[in-house]
């Protein structure tokens, strides 16, 4: 199965690529802005568990990972078949349903239980169109700014 979504463009070859690596499941590289220590940071959505929870993976080439998103995503129909019915599900897990796990999450913790491997490919880099606050942008701007003018 091949995931692909609405606001994700990948390279034109990905779904080559894909293929040929032959892995269970396995994504191209997406990104998305996080907040690390009061400061706006790019940060793929490939994961690997850490305590307090997930926590980004900076990883080159191939590499296994504990949770990526299905953002650009080629899953093999062994591991839909065994994950099965109800695959993805939004995971709340306070009073209010405002803390939780996305369906990603979700599904990638479910294939992992199945005894499947999740991989990410950080060669390949997808454009993930993102609704964001200007202001944002414009810190990431003044973080590159600074730590371009220290090198």
């Amino acid at each position: 199965m091949f995931f692909l979504d609405a606001r994700v463009v990948p390279p034109v070859d990905v779904l080559d690529k894909l293929l040929a690596a032959d892995k269970d499941m396995i994504s191209i590289t997406a990104q998305t802005i996080q907040a690390f220590e009061g400061e706006p940071r790019l940060v793929p959505v490939a994961m690997r568990k850490a305590s307090g929870g997930y926590k980004p993976h900076f990883g080159t080439g191939l590499e296994q990972v504990d949770v990526t998103t299905c953002a650009c995503t080629l899953i093999k129909r062994e591991v839909m078949e065994k994950v099965g019915k109800r695959a993805f599900q939004h995971t709340m897990i306070d009073e209010w349903g405002t803390t939780g796990y996305s369906e990603d999450f979700y599904f990638c913790e479910r294939v992992k239980k199945a005894g499947f491997e999740i991989w990410n490919d950080y060669s390949q880099l997808a454009s993930h169109f993102k609704d964001t606050d200007m202001k944002t942008v414009n810190d990431l701007m003044g973080i590159a700014y600074k730590e371009g003018s220290h090198a």
